[in-house]
């Protein structure tokens, strides 16, 4: 597969998770001396009403240390098959002819969703006793990572989207807009390696931007310190930030707009501390079990609203393609999605939410206890996980989702770290209280 099909394409996930047990109801395969494993294929996925499936699924299992080969056609609607193997090492392949299939709420039957195989074809992995190894098919899919939660004791799939990543998203934009006055197609570019860098070298005034900027590019990198979670919540980071951008520069470059309007801030509405302290009251107690329900008005009337307009410059053609000042800079702010929440005319309406707020408020921070950012409820579990590092510097309070519920956690610091050990572009994550690094 080419480096550009994975940056204009977003990881769907199927795992394929081994749990490695001494004891199954299956039979074990003549010659085990050492122990079975059993081998669980979910294959069914259920999320937001829409249910996904793998058809046509045909895997051969081969022992690469074991002398033993298997091959498994399981039935689409089956949400798991089961699999007994020795101990030892296994390669699995999946044939052609597979197809992921999806069926919305409203739909009758399963329909064909355009997939591509991104990972190598066969994988390679090993069962031991008593131990959980994942294996990883992964298909790029219309945006929708899917993954299959570890073990055959726990066995459900969870569906999110790119979406859990527009506040990340939303708050580049603004940062953008306020360090250079206007955000283009060429505002960033993806460098050799497929990450969105910027593609400006200073701001017109708060220089600290830059680093705010680079912190929240800098989630799309694997070289960070030990996070606080038992799984990585960055799995689709590169593809969510970088992977939108591209796509969303193919459809810009094939729209024919060439220029795009400066924004002018007309205006900031923040709640107050009072406000804060109000919000509080209506909050989620927590810790609170997991049900689907989200807060999403109280959410809303935490953000930080920045009112903007919109122009071209006399040097500009007005006579774009893409239609008025106000509808132009909506589509050149497409590649960073989540952004803009209303348009009147030429007049834009922006609310990234408070826990990525750069500013270092001092003694005047709003944010205090008893309020905490809900982050754990802000889009597809497992919310959102990160902020700005300022909020870390505050210890502000938040909520994180562990184990099927929400707890109150405390804003820390999280960094990339260089090889010679020294941190750079931190941001802060949502912590248990019982694990603060």
């Amino acid at each position: 597969m080419s480096r550009r099909m994975l940056c204009v394409g977003v990881l769907g996930l199927l795992t394929l998770s081994m749990l490695a047990s001494g004891c199954s109801n299956a039979p074990e395969p003549a010659g085990d001396s050492t122990g079975s494993g059993t081998v669980d294929l979910p294959l069914t996925a259920q999320a937001d009403g829409v249910q996904y499936r793998l058809a046509d699924a045909k895997f051969t299992i081969k022992g690469t240390s074991v002398n033993f080969t298997r091959t498994i056609t399981p039935a689409a609607d089956l949400p798991v098959d089961q699999e007994v193997l020795p101990s030892g090492d296994y390669s699995i392949l999946l044939a052609d002819g597979w197809q992921l299939q999806a069926k919305g709420p409203t739909d009758s039957s399963f329909s064909d969703v355009d997939a591509e195989l991104a990972v190598d074809n066969p994988l390679y992995f090993t069962v031991k006793r008593n131990q959980i190894v994942d294996v990883v098919f992964a298909f790029i899919s219309r945006g929708i990572p899917i993954k299959l939660d570890r073990g055959r004791a726990n066995v459900r799939i969870s569906v999110s989207d790119c979406s859990g990543y527009d506040g990340y998203t939303a708050t580049i934009a603004g940062l953008t807009l306020n360090c250079t006055g206007h955000i283009d197609q060429n505002s960033y570019v993806l460098d050799d390696d497929g990450y969105l860098t910027r593609n400006f070298g200073e701001c017109v005034q708060d220089q600290s931007l830059l680093d705010s900027i680079d912190a929240l590019l800098g989630l799309q990198y694997s070289d960070r310190e030990p996070l606080p979670f038992d799984t990585n919540p960055l799995a689709y980071a590169h593809d969510c930030i970088a992977g939108r951008w591209a796509a969303w520069r193919e459809s810009f470059d094939a729209s024919g707009t060439t220029d795009c309007p400066v924004w002018t801030e007309a205006g900031v509405i923040q709640p107050t501390p009072e406000d804060y302290q109000a919000i509080a009251q209506s909050e989620p107690t927590l810790p609170a079990q997991e049900d689907g329900s989200r807060p999403t008005d109280l959410i809303a009337a935490t953000k930080i609203n920045t009112i903007y307009r919109t122009a071209f410059t006399d040097n500009q053609s007005s006579d774009q393609k893409c239609g008025s000042a106000g509808d132009c800079a909506a589509l050149c702010a497409g590649g960073l999605p989540g952004f803009i929440i209303g348009q009147d005319g030429d007049t834009i309406t922006t609310d990234p939410p408070p826990w990525n707020d750069p500013t270092n408020y001092g003694s005047t921070d709003p944010y205090q206890p008893s309020y905490y950012h809900m982050m754990s409820f802000y889009g597809p579990l497992p919310g959102a996980l990160f902020g700005a590092a300022a909020r870390a510097d505050a210890k502000d309070e938040c909520s994180v989702y562990v184990n099927g519920t929400h707890q109150l956690g405390v804003l820390v610091r999280n960094c990339r770290v260089a090889a010679d050990g020294t941190p750079f572009a931190c941001v802060s994550v949502c912590s248990p209280l019982n694990i603060i690094p």
